[in-house]
């Protein structure tokens, strides 16, 4: 029973480090999550939406490079 309990928690621990790899930079230099929108900036428009879908609206800045923003990213996100 204890190895079966130790295989399951080692193939879960394999997933997340997995899924943490899943995390894109785009040509842009950026991270880029598959549930971002992309939209024409018009945030008024975009409030509205996410308000309509049940949802909240959250403004991300990032910066090419930042050790914080890959952390956010691959921690945080995933």
């Amino acid at each position: 029973m204890r190895r079966l309990i130790f295989a399951f928690a080692a193939l879960f621990a394999l997933a997340a480090v997995a899924k943490a790899d899943e995390v894109k930079v785009g040509g842009d230099g950026l991270y880029h999550q598959d549930w971002f929108l992309q939209s024409f900036l018009d945030l008024k428009e975009d409030l509205q939406e996410a308000a309509d879908a049940g949802k909240r609206l959250v403004i991300l800045w990032e910066q090419k490079g930042c050790p914080y923003c890959k952390e956010l990213h691959h921690v945080n996100f995933v």
